[in-house]
């Protein structure tokens, strides 16, 4: 038996395993907001997910929604939020500029949050404005998505952006069948 720390054998084999590690991570992390999403809904406020864009989706055909939830919405928002961020950062870190380059990455994360909280939509002209409509106990405190930027910003700086497109992707299935079974028992 090996003697290092289990965080260096996990390190190792996730290194080896990486598309095993990503499926973990994320089924874990999801179960997590599940359990965040599970307190919210017993204390009457909304942790996870108030975009009203994201409830407007899960009104269409279950294989739109799926479409949309698990290839388009994955791919646009890793690219918009990591990969973009992360080549400025690196831009900016070859240049010596590295508290610019880690609040580039920052700031990058807390927009995707702002963006899976509700506070700001796109309008009928797919331009993004502030949600205007905002309701403070169901905005109160993004947690999921705070959880989900982080989480896809380690993979893509560890591991690579198609590893946080592949768990963002995933996420959004586990949440879609979580909806979908929902809805069928109600």
């Amino acid at each position: 038996m090996s003697k290092e720390k289990p965080s260096v054998r996990y390190k190792k084999w996730a290194e080896e395993h990486s598309i095993f590690a990503t499926t973990a991570e994320t089924v874990g992390i999801a179960a997590v907001k599940y359990g965040i999403q599970s307190l919210g809904q017993k204390i009457n406020v909304n942790l996870i997910n108030a975009n009203p864009e994201v409830k407007e989706i899960h009104e269409r055909s279950l294989s739109e929604a799926a479409l949309l939830f698990t290839v388009a919405a994955p791919l646009e928002e890793e690219l918009t939020f990591r990969a973009v961020p992360q080549a400025v950062s690196g831009y900016l870190k070859n240049r010596g500029h590295d508290s610019s380059a880690k609040a580039v990455v920052r700031a990058a994360d807390m927009l995707f949050v702002m963006a899976h909280s509700g506070l700001f939509i796109k309008n009928e002209g797919g331009q993004i404005k502030p949600n205007l409509k905002v309701n403070r106990v169901d905005h109160a405190i993004p947690a999921g998505p705070y959880i989900a930027a982080k989480q896809y910003r380690r993979l893509a700086e560890t591991r690579g952006i198609r590893y946080a497109v592949y768990a963002h992707s995933l996420n959004n299935a586990l949440a879609l069948a979580e909806r979908t079974i929902r809805k069928s028992k109600s």
